[in-house]
Order: C-alpha cells, then sequence, then structure tokens
C-alpha cells in the first residue's frame, strides 16, 4: 500500500501546481486524467449497503459546472467575492456548493448550526454575508438560524449533478489576480467569545500545497506520507478546516481518495467500523472522543485494525492510555496544527515504525 500511496502521490505533484487555482487543478485533472478517482460515495444516507458511488475528476468537474451555473441562474455572478454561507453535512455537496461558489465570483463561508442564533447573527454580520446555501431534505440548522439570511437557497440534488452533463463554466481569473482573494471562511471556536473569521485566501492554499510537498530531512520520512495518496476517511465537521483541507487539498494536489461517511447521521465508532468493512482505507482523521471510545471497544478497534493502517487525530488531546491501547494495533498519528496555520509536518526515523516516539 505504501508504494501505491506513494506513486499516487507523485503523480498528483507532477499533474498540478500549487499555483494552480483550485477550481482550474479539477478541471486540468478532469481534462487529462478523467478517470482518476476523486472520491467513493455512499448511495444511502443511512447504510453503507446500498454500495457507493465512485466518483471520477470527469464526474467531480462536471458536477461543480453543473452547481456553480445553478448560483449562476440563482443570483448572477459576484465580482466582489461576495462571502455564501453553506450549511449542511458532510458530504460532497459541501465541497460542490464551495467549488461551484468559487466560480461564480463568490467565497464560500463555512458555518456550523451549534452556535445560537445571537452568535451566528454576529458572525454573519462580520462577515457581510446574507446568503445562505442549504441541502435539500430535513433542516440542518434551527429555523431562528435560517430566518438571519435574506436569501435561502437549495442546493442541486447529487442525482440532479451526476445525471447530466453540463457545459464549462469557466473561472477566468488568474492566480496573481485573486491570490489574496478568500476562497473560504472559517470561523475559530468561539472559547473566548463570539466566534470570529479564518479567512483562507489562494495564496494560503496555494502555500498550504507546496508545504505538503515538501521532502523530510535525510534519514527521516513524513507522517504525512502516511495518507497523502492514500485512500482516507474524515469525521470532522463540515465547518471545521479539516474537511477542506483533507478532502479538497489532500485529493487535489496530493492524489488521496476520499471514502465519505453516512451524511444522515453524526458519525460514530460503529458507523466507522461499518464504513471499512465495505471499503479498506489507508488512514482516519478523527476526533479525540472517537479515539477515546475505540479504545475500550476491542471488537471495534480490531476491525478498524484490520482494514486501515494509521489513525490521525485533531483538535483535542487524548489519554496517554487510548493512546497505548490504538498504538498497539495500528500507527497512531497526533495531528498539530491550527485553521490559521495548517497541519504542521511531523517526521519519524526512517525505519520500523516506532510507536513510542
Amino acid at each position: 500500500m505504501a508504494t501505491e500511496r506513494h506513486n499516487k502521490f507523485q503523480n498528483a505533484v507532477q499533474a498540478v501546481a500549487p499555483e494552480q487555482l483550485l477550481p482550474n487543478a479539477i478541471d486540468h485533472i478532469a481534462k487529462n486524467d478523467p478517470g482518476r478517482l476523486y472520491a467513493e460515495i455512499p448511495l444511502s444516507p443511512m447504510t453503507f449497503n446500498a454500495g457507493f458511488r465512485s466518483v471520477s475528476y470527469a464526474d467531480l468537474a462536471n458536477a461543480v459546472n453543473g452547481m456553480a451555473w445553478w448560483i449562476h441562474r440563482a443570483l448572477g455572478s459576484s465580482s466582489t467575492c461576495e462571502p455564501m454561507c453553506y450549511m449542511g453535512p458532510n458530504d460532497l455537496t459541501r465541497n460542490l456548493v464551495l467549488l461551484g461558489n468559487c466560480k461564480a465570483g463568490y467565497s464560500n463561508l463555512m458555518m456550523t448550526p451549534r452556535f445560537n442564533a445571537i452568535a451566528h447573527d454576529n458572525f454573519i454580520k462580520n462577515c457581510n454575508c446574507n446568503k445562505i446555501i442549504m441541502p435539500q431534505g430535513p433542516e440542518s440548522a434551527d429555523e431562528s438560524i435560517i430566518a438571519l439570511y435574506d436569501k435561502v437557497l437549495r442546493a442541486p440534488t447529487f442525482e440532479e449533478l451526476f445525471s447530466e452533463e453540463f457545459s464549462q463554466f469557466t473561472f477566468e481569473k488568474s492566480f496573481r489576480e485573486v491570490k489574496t482573494k478568500p476562497l473560504v471562511i472559517l470561523h475559530t471556536s468561539s472559547t473566548t467569545g463570539f466566534p470570529k473569521p479564518i479567512i483562507w485566501t489562494h495564496v494560503y492554499v496555494a502555500g498550504y500545497g507546496k508545504e505538503r510537498r515538501l521532502n523530510p530531512p535525510k534519514g527521516f520520512e513524513s507522517t504525512d506520507r502516511l495518507m497523502l495518496g492514500g485512500k482516507l476517511i474524515c469525521s470532522f465537521p463540515p465547518a471545521h478546516a479539516g474537511p477542506t483541507w483533507v478532502t479538497l487539498l489532500f485529493t487535489v494536489y496530493c492524489g488521496s481518495t476520499m471514502v465519505y461517511l453516512l451524511p444522515g447521521m453524526l458519525p460514530t465508532v460503529s458507523m466507522l467500523v461499518d464504513c471499512v468493512q465495505h471499503k479498506k482505507v489507508d488512514a482516519l482523521m478523527l476526533v479525540p472522543p472517537q479515539i477515546e471510545e475505540l479504545a475500550i471497544d476491542s471488537e471495534a478497534l480490531q476491525i478498524i485494525s484490520q482494514n486501515g493502517e494509521t489513525m490521525f487525530y485533531a483538535g483535542g488531546d487524548v489519554t496517554i492510555a487510548a493512546g497505548d491501547t490504538i498504538s498497539s494495533k495500528m500507527k497512531l498519528v497526533t495531528t498539530c496544527g491550527s485553521t490559521e496555520q495548517g497541519f504542521w509536518h511531523t517526521i519519524h526515523p526512517t525505519g520500523p515504525w516506532n510507536s513510542k516516539i
């Protein structure tokens, strides 16, 4: 698996330059390597038993074009990178909206429904955001939050976006023109007051792509290479920075492939177990509570360790006892970083894996 990961990573590095704007990079891959696999998504929101849809870069680029045309028809294009909010589950719609917004001239504001209406109102006013796109189906936020927006749009379904061939929606901006413009607006955790905006510009994304491609010093290996180029699961909330890193930057610029969890419910350990029994993966990106739960569920840990090589976690601490239990079964890696800075490089000595380092 390591050799296959490495080859996919190297192919991605050669295929796309870090300063190639994200939507244009996807179009470039779709043109030159249309069958390259981007993601595998569950056909049902509630069970993996219905199977998965394989999404190639040709499929992804076409669906993004469809989303961009839909936004353009609904609102027109923006020349100011006007922020547009998205709230919904951590499924592929999130990225289709983000990329479609970018092509149509908007930036994407990722907001969580867990904030109350007062905090939410303060945040979107600070960002000058008064429009929101939400998925069809059950509401993903309280009515008091949805009522804060002047315009509420319901995104097209997967069936609509994947069943039709759309004409190209060209993102004609150059890197120089938009490098300091926002691509996505995330938020702080609000532990010390109202949530504050954290803006990722196009130059941030380019810098992150370059940084991920750096080679480690002689005699060391980067822990990144345990996931870049491989099949990944990410259980982070959709408004967290993690899904943007993992499902867009790790895939497009570094050759990874996403295996999506079920969007119809919150991710649980039992869902993770069910998922890896359907799709083996190279790595799982999990939140600390899931690590703690796995450490006391020997059967679940056994199944995941047999169907995945490495477990990464971020966003908090894991107890030493839980870490020791997990690392006795599979590689466990702490992912250090912040929304503002990104993931920091961590390295380990070349040679057999040492779980005590």
